[in-house]
């Protein structure tokens, strides 16, 4: 009995023991099995691990190169250019492109876009034609759904969307694009326009890609952001440049004004030219802070410039007075000007001194600036119709800038300045040939009244003085002598004074610079090509001669401004043995000589009768559209005492 039940034990516990190894096996199967999932788990999430790391090390390099980018790039284009290169290598995207919002258009504009990698023109490329202009932003409803929420739309070009733009599908299908992407443009709570990819299959991007697109995104927003910012504050800078210049503009008008109704009120109260002169050399002075100012006037015969006038430091020097300022006393004599300077469209010369050439300036001028320690002159010309009348002259001591509205001011001072030379020298002309007149006219009512008067008493004197034969008349004879001998010397004293009523040019030079002045004046004023030649010394001539030979010249050139039509007249005076030759020749119409002289109306009346009073030849000939020629010819050898009446 006790072994069998000593063997029953055994077996008892050989079951249970087998059962509890059996137990234990399952456990550590199930624990084997739970150790291998996780170890697959372990193993699947380290990979997983690591892909993550890896599009996050791409995306991260991504990242860097856009924000690099962003702080170099030249333009905003090509950052945006740079930004869709790194977005479509990232998502594997064919295409990327920039949509950019206009608030006050209310539409969409393409600002860039790459194809296959590549960045294309849309204004040049022909595939990107349908994209050259502005999209209305309610052509559908995609943008006001990208507006309201901001997330990335997905469309695809298989199965159209309504939302999707119409006229886009047709463009997608011919560049193969089978799925559309559009990644919203944010900044705060403001859409500013979208990122567009085109994918050549379906798919959907990882998560990693997704926050990489958002980043890009938002790069993106900041570069457009940045740059509408700095346009704006561009745009505002100009006008606040612009403000600042109109006001400047403003102040210059206001400026100029004042000087130029000081300038006119001048002109118009004064009849003085010095005193007109002095105003604007003053005015032009202080504009600019000029150390002196000189007005220089030209000397058309001598073929220099002499010296007017001079502003220096604020005071005004007349021509006389300039000898006793220190330093200007090299201008007491006429200095030469390079015609140049009347070649530049009367526009100003500014000369830097020590970069001035001396066949721009005299040597003698330069150095005259050098030791009054100028560093910079300006020049104004003074022309009226392409003639020279002078210059204006400023010296600086700094090489000054000056805005085109003062140069603009001061060029109107000047001329200003050079119609009023021009008008003093028209009222000087109109006064000396008022006096010249006046002269005439005197001399015509002594000719014709006080003259006329003692000759007629002389003749009857002496009719009367025949009459008497008587012896106890002798008393009375004695008295009509008398009479006689006071009416010779009236006469005498007559003659005397209407020749002594010469013409004004001949006050100041002989017969030759009496007619070249005269010449030259009338023929300025109808644009006639003047010459004068004088062939030999002419001595001393009677007054009576000169006045009688200037009155035939004068009226011949007269003619022949009125009434030739000519293009040149050449005047001529010839000292021959001992014959004086006058000629005026002009290459005009010409006309009908009439015969005798006195039946004509162009004044030849009146230079036959003075010919005829020096016992002058008194020669015209004239032929149509050949001209005329009046020569007259005095033999001074036989030159009366006194003229004929």
């Amino acid at each position: 009995m006790e072994e069998t039940s000593s063997g029953q034990h055994t077996q008892a516990n050989l079951e249970n023991a087998y059962a509890l190894l059996q137990a234990e096996v399952l456990q550590l199967r199930r624990q084997v099995r739970d150790l291998q999932t996780s170890a697959a788990i372990a193993h699947e999430r380290e990979r997983a691990a690591q892909e993550r790391a890896a599009e996050l090390a791409k995306a991260n390099t991504a990242l860097k190169r856009s924000t690099a980018h962003l702080a170099h790039a030249d333009s905003l284009k090509t950052f945006l250019h740079q930004v869709l290169i790194e977005a479509t290598q990232a998502i594997s995207a064919v295409t990327g492109a920039v949509f950019v919002y206009d608030v006050a258009a209310h539409t969409l504009q393409n600002a860039a876009c790459v194809l296959h990698g590549e960045v294309v023109d849309v204004a040049t490329d022909p595939r990107m034609e349908i994209w050259r202009s502005p999209i209305p932003a309610n052509i559908t409803a995609a943008w006001q759904v990208l507006s309201q929420k901001p997330q990335i739309i997905w469309f695809d070009n298989d199965e159209p969307h309504p939302d999707h733009w119409p006229f886009a599908m047709s463009w997608h299908e011919q560049m193969g694009h089978r799925t559309i992407a559009c990644v919203p443009l944010i900044i705060g709570s403001t859409v500013l326009g979208f990122l567009g990819f085109g994918f050549t299959e379906r798919r959907a991007l990882s998560d990693a890609s997704v926050e990489q697109c958002w980043v890009l995104a938002q790069h993106t927003a900041l570069a457009i952001q940045l740059a509408r910012l700095a346009e704006a504050s561009k745009q505002t800078a100009i006008m606040r440049e612009r403000e600042q210049a109109t006001q400047a503009r403003a102040a210059e008008l206001v400026r100029a004004n004042r000087v130029l109704q000081r300038s006119m009120d001048c002109l118009i109260r004064t009849a003085q030219l010095e005193e007109f002169a002095g105003l604007i050399l003053l005015e032009i002075a202080q504009l600019v802070d000029g150390v002196n100012c000189a007005l220089f006037l030209y000397d058309q015969p001598a073929d220099v410039m002499r010296l007017y006038m001079v502003v220096d430091e604020g005071c005004i020097i007349h021509p006389t007075e300039s000898a006793q300022i220190q330093g200007f006393e090299i201008f007491q004599q006429p200095i030469r000007v390079a015609k140049t300077m009347f070649a530049h469209d009367q526009k100003p010369l500014i000369f830097v001194i020590d970069q001035t050439p001396k066949t721009v300036c005299s040597g003698t001028i330069l150095d005259w600036h050098r030791e009054q320690g100028h560093q910079a002159a300006l020049c104004f010309p003074l022309q009226l119709a392409h003639q020279p009348w002078g210059f204006l002259g400023l010296a600086f001591q700094t090489v000054p800038t000056l805005s085109d509205e003062t140069l603009e001011l001061m060029q109107t001072l000047v001329h200003q300045l050079t119609l009023a030379l021009y008008l003093d020298q028209i009222s000087e002309e109109k006064e000396k040939t008022a006096i010249a007149e006046e002269r005439n006219r005197l001399a015509r009512e002594i000719h014709d009244t006080l003259a006329q008067s003692f000759t007629s008493i002389l003749v009857r004197l002496q009719i009367a003085s025949l009459s008497l034969t008587s012896d106890e008349l002798a008393e009375t004879q004695a008295h009509i002598d008398y009479a006689s001998e006071l009416a010779r010397t009236g006469l005498i004293e007559a003659r005397r004074s209407v020749y002594a009523l010469r013409p004004s040019p001949l006050e100041a030079g002989n017969l030759a610079t009496a007619v070249a002045e005269y010449l030259q004046c009338a023929t300025e004023q109808v644009h006639i090509t003047s010459h004068f030649d004088q062939v030999g010394e002419l001595p001393a001539l009677p007054a009576y001669l000169e006045v009688e030979l200037f009155r035939i010249a004068q009226e011949a050139i007269t003619n022949a401004c009125k009434h030739a039509n000519a293009k040149t007249l050449h005047v001529q005076i010839a000292i021959a043995s001992s014959q004086l030759q006058l000629s005026i020749q002009d290459d005009g119409c010409g006309f009908l000589l009439p015969e005798p002289y006195q039946s004509s109306g162009f004044g030849l009346i009146n230079m036959e009768e003075r010919a005829n009073r020096i016992d002058a030849k008194l020669k015209i000939t004239s032929q149509l559209r050949h001209g005329t020629l009046v020569f007259v010819m005095v033999d001074l050898a036989t030159l009366p005492s006194a003229p004929k009446f």
